[in-house]
């Protein structure tokens, strides 16, 4: 079946950036997000999830039993966070750094005399960053009795993986160093100085630590023992084996107050905030104990955590305000709820492809294919400045074979794939590692494709692509999704070196309307 013309166009209603849980009312957005969660989840989800803009809850849910039996998790159920700790402790620092009792490019030394080179030239910077040098397995049994200075001093057992600043490793011994370094500073116990300095200033109604009494209003969570016993979640091991690194129990209203505290400057300066969220030498996707994500075009904060019996999410979405909170006292699911609530907050941008395929043909498949004429891509901005243009030009002729018509807010999207690739090893290109083309897989052989004119509602989006053969190299993909038919979800597959060429496109047109 030859073609002489094949233009097909993808149409999609307009979005708004963070649109639909304001379109919504909060009960018909609550009412959607538990269909989706208990539709992913089937049950097996134990915990609570609350969503938030600055001081408006968008979602507030608690799903499961708390003791594992009959007792339901609600509002005031605490947590164990593990990892997501981590943060807290870093605020301390940022805080006694900002009081003149501590410079953040101290080296440890100066704290802990009796380290030798050259752990002592290692400096709070890096243990903050996860970037000291230190080996993962620094660190002690959890119900470790050991003292402050015999974990300290337990550092010189181990090599350093490499020197110090060079590379990102993730550490948790690295942070009880951090806690014992805060002890020494300001004269109190770790906990203690929390408390002061930290808890009570972002006013967190039920927070504390493993070891601690549960306060007055809260109830603890179970957790469930590898041997199959439970206890409350404060009631757990908490000395030096586990300081610093986890060990916080808290609501997901704690945390959410947390990330309130942290938008103004009762906890920390603008200035202090902004080193602390600032990528490090190492990893651009690591702060001093935060990650660094963008999530559908948003500038993310974000941490996870998990310990026995609990895990938690932990996630700040900087453009919009938004707070994810979703804990957990069997640690299911976590983060496909959590791209379960970024669909509904961030809605993906329309993309209007047009594709020309002029002399082409169906494949076996019934779809157009058109690898043999994908050449290079040309990225320009529309003349209203609304949209980039993104042109597929013709390999023998530099003429166009296909145009996308991408809205600026999906631009964000793009760039966050291409970003995840990182660099690309290799300047030349396959010519299999490439693709364009409309994939059609009609499954329904009695209603045939039809080809001329043919539109179609769909939802688009960017995605990474992994190595699936020797001959295909990692790269991004442009794919469509119609709800009515099967289609092999690809339009435009670009290989690593591409996507880095078409990013570096991408910047130069946004920064000329800037």
């Amino acid at each position: 079946m030859n073609l002489k013309s094949i233009i097909t166009s993808f149409l999609v209603m307009s979005a708004v950036f963070i649109c639909d849980a304001r379109s919504q009312s909060h009960a018909e957005f609550a009412a959607e997000l538990d269909k989706q969660v208990l539709g992913l989840t089937q049950g097996t989800f134990w915990g609570t999830i609350v969503v938030a803009r600055g001081e408006e809850v968008m979602y507030r849910q608690t799903f499961g039993a708390a003791d594992y039996h009959t007792q339901p998790h609600g509002p005031t159920t605490r947590y164990e966070i593990a990892s997501v700790s981590k943060q807290f402790v870093s605020v301390a620092i940022y805080r006694l750094a900002e009081r003149g009792r501590l410079q953040l490019d101290d080296p440890i030394g100066i704290y802990f005399e009796s380290l030798p080179s050259p752990y002592r030239e290692i400096t709070i910077d890096q243990l903050l960053t996860h970037t000291s040098g230190l080996p993962s397995d620094y660190v002690f049994p959890y119900d470790s009795t050991a003292t402050r200075d015999e974990f300290v001093d337990a550092m010189t057992a181990h090599e350093l993986i490499a020197e110090p600043g060079a590379l990102y490793n993730y550490c948790n011994g690295g942070y009880a160093v951090l806690a014992a370094l805060i002890e020494i500073v300001s004269g109190s116990a770790f906990e203690q100085h929390l408390k002061d300095e930290v808890f009570d200033v972002a006013r967190l109604k039920h927070t504390s630590f493993i070891g601690q009494h549960v306060p007055e209003g809260a109830h603890d969570a179970h957790r469930l023992a590898r041997d199959g016993s439970t206890r409350i979640a404060s009631d757990w091991h908490s000395g030096w084996g586990y300081k610093g690194m986890g060990g916080i129990v808290t609501t997901a209203d704690d945390l959410i107050r947390w990330m309130r505290a942290l938008s103004d400057e009762s906890l920390l300066s603008d200035e202090s905030k902004r080193k602390m969220w600032a990528p490090t030498p190492a990893s651009k996707y690591v702060g001093s104990g935060w990650r660094l994500n963008r999530f559908r075009g948003q500038r993310a904060l974000t941490h996870g955590g998990g310990v026995q019996g609990f895990g938690t999410l932990l996630t700040h979405l900087r453009d919009s305000g938004v707070t994810i909170v979703i804990l957990s006292n069997n640690g299911k699911h976590l983060y496909a709820m959590q791209e379960l609530i970024l669909e509904q907050l961030v809605p993906i941008p329309p993309v209007d492809a047009v594709i020309n395929a002029q002399g082409q043909s169906l494949s076996e498949h019934e779809g157009v294919i058109l690898n043999d004429q994908m050449g290079s891509i040309e990225v320009s901005n529309s003349p209203d400045g609304s949209h980039l243009m993104l042109r597929v030009l013709n390999r023998q002729n530099e003429t166009s074979v296909a145009s996308l018509h991408v809205p600026r807010t999906a631009a964000a999207f793009i760039l966050d794939e291409i970003e995840a690739l990182g660099e690309p090893v290799r300047a030349t290109l396959s010519g299999s590692s490439q693709e364009l083309g409309v994939y059609f897989y009609a499954y329904d052989k009695e209603a045939p494709v039809e080809i001329n004119g043919l539109k179609l509602d769909v939802v688009a989006g960017w995605t990474r692509s992994k190595n699936s053969s020797p001959n295909q190299t990692n790269g991004i993909q442009l794919w469509f999704h119609h709800e009515e038919r099967m289609f092999i979800p690809v339009i435009l597959r670009l290989s690593h070196h591409a996507a880095y060429q078409v990013g570096e496109q991408i910047r130069g047109c946004i920064a000329d309307q800037e």
